[in-house]
């Protein structure tokens, strides 16, 4: 890290009761920058519509539902299988 980034993380640390809002923004910065209000709208929208239509799979037996201990079990099983795979390249 450099001295600068070392300086402006040290500075970021010592904003106690907004820690959590700089991390999530700087996180959010890394995937371009902040959609404008019109385009809020419209995100916001294409999410109702795919929340609306997951939810209809659901309900007409359309989608295949896993208990969540299944699907953090294989996602954990698939972390450490990359893991080792990483250790022997």
């Amino acid at each position: 890290m450099t001295k600068d980034a070392r300086s402006v993380l040290d500075a970021a640390l010592a904003f106690h009761g907004t820690r959590a809002e700089i991390a999530e923004r700087l996180l959010r910065s890394l995937d371009g920058p902040e959609p404008t209000a019109a385009e809020q709208v419209e995100i916001d929208k294409a999410w109702d519509r795919e929340i609306k239509r997951r939810v209809s799979e659901i309900d007409e037996g359309k989608a295949a539902l896993f208990p969540s201990e299944q699907v953090m079990a294989e996602a954990g099983q698939l972390l450490r299988d990359r893991k080792k795979r990483k250790k022997r390249a």
